[in-house]
Formats: C-alpha cells, sequence, structure tokens
C-alpha cells in the first residue's frame, strides 16, 4: 500500500507540475495572441506546448532495419519500474544502477537511432551528448567544488542533460536548416490545411537531411491541429512545456524587408508592438493576481495554533502525547500557538563543557475533556538551524535547539473579499521587490532562487497540502513568469519591449540589423546564464544538505524526569 501512495504521488506531482506549466504560459501567450490581432497583426500559429512529431517515414531509406520503437519503449518502461522498485525497497545499488542507464546507455542507443534514420555519423550525437554532459559538470564544480556531491541529484542533472541531447537529436532535420524555408511537395498532397507563412516568417516544420547525396524532405506537424479561417493554426503539440504565439514577420531580416509584410509584427507602429510583447507578462501577473485571490479568499487565513497535528516516531513525545492534543501550558506559562510551543521549548538546556543538558518541561495539554499533565525531557537537535524571532520572522543565524518532536496543526479564518484581493495585489510588488533583491545580493538569491530540484519539491508539498496550495503555487508561479519576463534582455519580452522604445525614439526607424543580433546574442547569453545560475544555486543548496553536520554532544539531567502523567479532573 506504502509503495502504490508513493508512485501516485509521485506521478500526481509530475501531472500537477506538467499541467500547471503549460496552462500558465498558455494564458501568457493568449496576451500576445489577443493583442497582437486587435493590433491588426496576423497570428500564424498558437500551440500549447512545443515540438512537433515527425510525420515523415524514412525506414525506407535505411540500408539496414533498426530494431522496432515498441522494443525500446518497453525496454526503458521495464528499466524505469525496476528502478522505481529499486529505490523505495532501499536497493541502492540497483537504483543507481537503472538512473545511470537513463543518463549514458539509454539516451546513446536512442542518438545511435535517430542518427542513422538522419545518416548523420554516430560521433555528432556523441558530441552532443557530451557537450551537454560538460554543462552539468560545470554546475556541479561550481556549485558544489565536488564535496558532497547528491549522487541521485548528479545522476538526475546527467539525465535531463541526456534528455535535451536526445531532443536535438530527434529534431535535427530542422535544426540544421537554421529557419529557411525547405517545403515539402508531398505535404501538399496529404494537408488540404495546410498553413501559408510568409517567406522569412521562420521554420514552421519542415526539414530535410542529406540521405545518398541527395536532399530528402522531414515535415514535423503537432499532435492535433486546426486552421482557423484567419489563417491561424491552433495547435496541441508533443512536449508539455511551453507554448507559443507566433505573429507574422517577426523575424528581423537584414535588407529591413520585414516592416513590409502586410499585417506584420514589424510593420506595425512601436507603441502596437510595446503593447503586443507587454500583454504576455500582463497576462501572467493578472492570472498570478487572480489564482491568489481566488485560493486566500476561498482558504482564509492561515493561523498556527497550539493542536497537535502529528508526532514525530522516536520523538521523547512519541509515547505521551497524541494528534488531536491541545497543548495549553509548558512550566506554568499559557502557549495559544506554534510560536509560543517554539519559543518555550526551543532553548530549555544548559551548556556546561561543551556538552549540552536538556531541561525537563511541565507541558499540560487538553485531550477531549480532561486535563492531563505531563513532565518530558525534550531531545536536542542534530544539528544548528534557524528560529523564530517572531511569528513571521525567523532567526539569521543558527543554533541547536531543544524539540519535542510534535507538529503543530494550522488553521484558517475566514477574511473578506477586499481583504483577499488586498493580499494579492500587494503579492506582485513584494515580487518585483524580491527579485530587485536577488540580483543585488547573493544571499538573498541563494535563499531563494531554485531549479528543477526546488520546483518538485515545492510542486510536492503543495500536492500532499490540496487544492488551495497548489493554487497557491500556480499563482506564485505565473507572477514569477510574468515577471521575469520583463527583464530587459532579449529574446525575453521585456528586451524586445527596450528595442521597441528605442526605435519609438528614433522615429520608428529600425535598429541595423547586426545590431539587433548583437542584442540578441547578449540576451540570450544573460538568459542562459540566469538558468545555470539557477540550476548552480540548487546544486549548492543539496551539496550544504549533504555536509557532515555538528553533532552536539548531549548529556542527560542529574535526576532524570519521569516522564509520568498527572491527571486532573475537569
Amino acid at each position: 500500500m506504502d509503495l502504490l501512495q508513493a508512485v501516485l504521488h509521485g506521478l500526481t506531482t509530475a501531472f500537477t507540475f506538467l499541467i500547471v506549466i503549460t496552462v500558465l504560459i498558455a494564458v501568457h501567450e493568449l496576451g500576445h495572441y489577443w493583442v497582437a490581432k486587435l493590433c491588426g497583426m496576423h497570428v500564424t500559429a498558437f500551440a500549447v506546448m512545443v515540438g512537433g512529431v515527425r510525420k515523415t517515414p524514412l525506414d525506407h531509406l535505411l540500408k539496414k532495419p533498426l530494431v522496432k520503437s515498441s522494443v525500446v519503449w518497453a525496454v526503458g518502461l521495464v528499466i524505469a519500474i525496476a528502478t522505481g522498485l529499486a529505490g523505495f525497497y532501499g536497493q541502492k545499488f540497483a537504483f543507481y544502477a537503472g538512473l545511470a542507464f537513463f543518463a549514458t546507455a539509454g539516451p546513446l542507443w536512442m542518438i545511435s537511432r535517430l542518427n542513422a534514420l538522419y545518416h548523420r555519423p554516430f560521433s555528432e550525437g556523441i558530441f552532443t551528448l557530451l557537450k551537454s554532459y560538460a554543462v552539468v559538470v560545470l554546475i556541479l564544480a561550481i556549485g558544489t567544488r565536488f564535496q558532497n556531491v547528491d549522487v541521485v541529484y548528479a545522476l538526475s542533472m546527467l539525465i535531463g542533460a541526456a534528455s535535451v541531447a536526445v531532443m536535438l537529436a530527434y529534431y535535427y532535420p530542422v535544426l540544421r536548416t537554421g529557419g529557411a524555408d525547405v517545403h515539402d511537395p508531398a505535404a501538399d498532397l496529404h494537408d488540404t490545411k495546410e498553413t501559408v507563412f510568409a517567406e522569412g516568417d521562420g521554420n514552421k516544420g519542415f526539414g530535410e537531411i542529406i540521405a545518398d547525396h541527395q536532399s530528402v524532405p522531414v515535415r514535423f506537424r503537432p499532435l492535433v491541429s486546426r486552421v482557423d479561417r484567419h489563417g491561424t493554426e491552433f495547435s496541441l503539440l508533443l512536449l508539455p512545456l511551453g507554448g507559443f504565439a507566433s505573429i507574422a514577420g517577426m523575424q528581423a531580416r537584414e535588407d529591413g524587408s520585414e516592416t513590409t509584410i502586410e499585417k506584420g509584427f514589424f510593420s506595425k507602429s512601436p507603441i502596437k508592438r510595446l503593447l503586443t510583447l507587454f500583454a504576455g507578462p500582463l497576462f501572467s501577473i493578472l492570472l498570478g493576481m487572480l489564482l491568489l485571490f481566488i485560493s486566500f479568499y476561498g482558504q482564509g487565513e492561515s493561523v498556527s495554533t497550539n493542536i497537535i497535528k502529528k508526532v514525530q516516531s522516536g520523538s521523547p513525545s512519541e509515547k505521551i502525547l497524541k494528534p488531536g492534543d491541545k497543548i495549553v501550558s509548558i512550566n506554568g506559562a499559557e502557549v495559544s500557538d506554534f510560536y509560543g510551543i517554539h519559543k518555550a521549548v526551543r532553548f530549555s538546556y544548559t551548556e556546561k563543557d561543551g556538552k549540552f543538558i536538556p531541561t525537563p518541561l511541565d507541558i499540560t495539554v487538553e485531550r477531549g475533556n480532561e486535563i492531563k499533565s505531563y513532565t518530558i525531557t525534550p531531545k536536542i537537535s542534530d544539528e544548528k538551524s534557524t528560529y523564530l524571532i517572531t511569528k513571521d520572522e525567523a532567526s539569521k543565524d543558527k543554533k541547536f535547539q531543544a524539540l519535542l518532536g510534535v507538529e503543530a496543526k494550522n488553521d484558517f479564518i475566514p477574511i473578506s473579499a477586499s481583504q483577499a484581493a488586498s493580499a494579492a495585489i500587494r503579492t506582485p510588488v513584494l515580487g518585483v521587490q524580491q527579485l530587485f533583491k536577488v540580483f543585488t545580493s547573493y544571499q538573498t538569491a541563494k535563499e531563494s532562487v531554485g531549479g528543477p530540484s526546488t520546483m518538485v519539491e515545492q510542486t510536492s508539498s503543495a500536492v500532499q497540502n490540496g487544492i488551495w496550495q497548489i493554487l497557491i503555487l500556480a499563482g506564485g508561479l505565473s507572477l514569477s513568469l510574468g515577471l521575469l519576463n520583463l527583464l530587459p534582455f532579449p529574446p525575453l519580452d521585456g528586451g524586445q519591449m527596450v528595442i521597441a522604445f528605442i526605435e519609438l525614439l528614433r522615429g520608428n526607424r529600425r535598429l541595423p540589423h547586426s545590431m539587433q543580433v548583437a542584442l540578441h546574442n547578449i540576451g540570450g547569453m544573460a538568459v542562459l546564464l540566469l538558468m545555470l545560475a539557477a540550476f548552480t544555486i540548487d546544486a549548492t543548496r543539496r551539496s550544504e544538505a549533504n555536509k557532515p553536520k555538528e553533532k552536539p554532544q548531549v548529556e542527560q539531567p542529574a535526576v532524570k524526569s519521569s516522564e509520568t502523567e498527572k491527571e486532573k479532573s475537569d
């Protein structure tokens, strides 16, 4: 049963994250789509998710047939199940071996098949894979200096890098054309709803390979698509991580002729271009505020209580306190919430000659209609950690703390719609302030920035805590998506807005093509560095979590307290 629950939780976490991120990006792109239409631009395509499926059969060009793809998927599925079972039952060698397969042998097998199908040297695929590995090694080197490396995290990073290499190998026919128009005449025969794209709009799934010194057109298409009467293709693509709204004439040309494309992006005034670019982040921010308002109003304000939610196994309170007990007082001082319990317990010890001596605590609880008193000797924490100095603020320093081993229950009190709206409106303002701190303080970035590992942990926690927490997670992600896209780095919306604003000041004269290319290259490098920084901070956090902790020397009190019950009639 525990295995089934673990598997279901893992699948639910993955499914929830993919659905949330896909919907958030779709709404972001919907902003670009609607405003572009209002500004008289032609939107050639609106896609949910990214990456098409290869529709051109190529097996007949092979000199030697490949193993059926169904066999490859079956082998992968069996190894994935075996790896999951090994991890659940603590069979580390088998678990690590399974992860290693998906990081090395599995991707090599896939890349070898794709390179054979596309008539590419196997060495090219190996080189791409090695470059992907090199990025992971760089992240681990900077983030951990190869000390206290989390093996599972490192293998997961390598699996992610290998997946990128496999995707690059799969889309090689499109990538090799560099966005040039490669038309497959056969497409016109079987696709009567073929979208007509203006020349220079970029590659729309057309690619090619070279087989026996001849060019062979290769077509990638969505899973599902339809073209409306305005010529916009609406499609569902393959990979559930993104989406896009493609506007006609948005690709800059050396001769500047993008400004002459009818209903094209650059044929419109800088003001309309600014509005279209700003619409995506605006929709993300508005959606984030709406989701937060719904969750704040529906759930209410979270307040801690003095009611025990969980008693940890092996803790001093395990055989004494029970979930549902209300802690009324500690050493005669009344407590009404978790902060009161934390404040009364955390430093209930004395330190002598480098040894910690915990102080027995007299704890009064309300259980049903009875009042019960216990004497419990807390446990000293295994490592130093921060502690609350107010109900909402944690300390900056870390100390050893005395622990009862109980978790207090949170409650929620209703709030008005105006209070929920006020809290939702304040959130993006706080987000801007936090973003500024991230770029000006390494410590803030280290504490608040996270990569995929952090996202998995946050999504897992949200799934465990129910729909309101999932909405709060989605709202926070939507706000982050909107705010980050306003950063002034092309190809982000904010960077393109800067270019449009400069051209507005120039009287609608386009920047020189060479300058546009340079700005996009610089901006692209900046975005890439930001992504690597997030991954590196993740790696650093993992390394610090694996670092051997300073253990306290604990000495029991001279007279050990009897953890017995003194009952009082109600």
